[in-house]
């Protein structure tokens, strides 16, 4: 994989671990190693952020040893920086804010989610095309398992939709800092939420709210 580049951004000069070269090499290494886009590999479903990989194949492409690498990495999780899962067979690195830090600007082309981005409401797809002359019948509504709260979660990400529905806001408030002191509060308080990602969107529009008190 040495085709294609990612963005770094300036404020990376002011990260904790900048200074901190085996750990800032073996982050930049995983940055540059994960997935662009979700792609299979032996039936295996290695999602946008992430890399598959093992502890030998990190040794040989960072450069790095054994121990100094198992360090970083206890290093890059205590901050979230990335999650890391393994097995007999592989490991998995998820850089957690893979598309916070990749965002895009670029429109792709993608099926329609019938989901409004503005107000949250599900839309309702019109699926009466060329049944002009069927009769209508009432669909029996089913019955949903009741979603319990559940405190923040270890692997939660700024995905593309929520990067998106950010820049629509309007907002006076940096992304990854507004992101960074919220994730902050959520774990010191213990809060518990249904939805996570509602619970990150009431955030950041508090956190505009406030910076403009």
């Amino acid at each position: 994989m040495s085709q294609g580049w990612i963005c770094v951004h300036r404020k990376l000069l002011d990260w904790e671990w900048f200074d901190d070269h085996n750990t800032f090499r073996l982050f930049m290494y995983f940055m540059l190693k994960a997935n662009h886009q979700d792609k299979k590999w032996k039936g295996i479903l290695i999602k946008r952020g992430q890399h598959l990989t093992s502890l030998d194949k990190i040794v040989a492409g960072s450069g790095l040893s054994k121990s100094q690498i198992r360090t970083a990495i206890n290093k890059l999780k205590s901050t979230r920086e990335i999650a890391h899962e393994t097995n007999a067979q592989h490991t998995v690195i998820t850089i957690i804010n893979y598309n916070l830090y990749q965002a895009s600007d670029t429109q792709v082309s993608t099926p329609v989610t019938h989901q409004s981005h503005t107000n949250d409401i599900p839309v309702t797809p019109n699926n009466n095309v060329n049944n002009e002359n069927k009769e209508e019948v009432p669909k029996q509504k089913k019955k949903s398992a009741k979603k319990r709260a559940t405190a923040f979660p270890d692997d939660f990400t700024i995905t593309q939709e929520m990067v998106d529905w950010f820049k629509k806001q309007d907002f006076n408030i940096d992304l990854g800092v507004a992101t960074d002191s919220w994730v902050d509060g959520m774990i010191s308080k213990g809060l518990t939420y249904v939805d996570w990602t509602a619970a990150w969107r009431n955030g950041m529009k508090n956190a505009d709210k406030w910076s403009k008190t």
